[in-house]
């Protein structure tokens, strides 16, 4: 797999030199089969059509490599949205392996992409566990003027944006303000649909308003 990394490495400096941003996670899956190749496709194209949603257009690379401890394994890419994710190599069904989830885009918030990746990752229904180490991101805070201090998780401007990920392999939150509550952008849109999704689920229907009952 080390030709996939350098690639990788690569990718991920021209993007930053183009102005976008390179996002990783890295962890484990359990039960590999495939099944979890498929879900794991599907993870790929949900980041995608986030992207492609953002900027306008897929501007970059998508890419999650699962592999055992000798190195073999599979690589998924997505370049392109229409021809969709491209599979390269086999896999028996293994108990155990790792995986790498690599994003390399333009014109997408890096904070936002980093929870979009992690979300497509618990939704897809494959057990996993994420390596915490891998979830390090440089990003911005905002000062008591509301002036943008650039940091890198440093002791005065500690991020715990992630922190709910560590020790749990199934759910997370995303802990920001007092009411323990992400509010980026992605996080923020997810709850309004929901809200909007849990409303038109309650709301009662002709039956039910003016007969009391459900329609049989």
């Amino acid at each position: 797999m080390s030709d996939s990394h350098e690639d990788h490495e690569h990718e991920k400096s021209s993007i930053e030199e183009a102005g976008g941003v390179a996002v990783g996670v890295t962890g484990t899956f359990e039960n590999f089969n495939s099944d979890a190749e498929a879900r794991l496709a599907d993870a790929l194209m949900k980041v995608g059509r986030y992207v492609q949603g953002e900027s306008g257009c897929l501007l970059g690379h998508i890419k999650a490599a699962v592999y055992t401890e000798d190195g073999k394994g599979i690589t998924l890419n997505l370049i392109d949205m229409d021809n969709g994710v491209e599979h390269h190599g086999t896999m028996a069904p293994t108990e155990h392996v790792k995986f790498n989830f690599m994003c390399a885009v333009l014109d997408v918030d890096e904070h936002e992409l980093q929870h979009i990746m992690i979300d497509a990752v618990e939704e897809s229904g494959i057990e996993y566990q994420l390596d915490p180490t891998s979830m390090h991101h440089h990003h911005h805070h905002h000062g008591p003027n509301g002036e943008v201090i650039e940091d890198d998780d440093d002791d005065d401007h500690e991020c715990h944006c992630h922190d709910d990920h560590d020790g749990d392999d199934k759910h997370h939150e995303h802990h920001h303000d007092n009411d323990h509550e992400c509010h980026c952008k992605a996080c923020e849109d997810r709850r309004k649909e929901e809200a909007a999704e849990k409303e038109k689920q309650d709301k009662p229907s002709f039956w039910q308003k003016h007969f009391g009952k459900k329609k049989e």
